[in-house]
């Protein structure tokens, strides 16, 4: 699964920006753009902190 293209076309069907996740998930805006760009592997699937944030 492409979990950049997931949280890209999820924050677009909820009319959400980046800053609006990093927000919601209490981590920083520039984490969420180093996610979306693939500078950073994705958070494991036990964070679900961060999964359940993303609705």
């Amino acid at each position: 699964m492409d979990v950049c293209l997931v949280i890209r076309e999820r924050l677009a069907r909820l009319g959400l920006e980046q800053k609006d996740l990093a927000a919601a998930a209490e981590v920083t805006e520039s984490y969420i753009s180093q996610l979306l760009t693939r500078k950073k592997l994705p958070p494991a699937p036990d964070r679900t902190d961060i999964y359940e944030k993303m609705g």
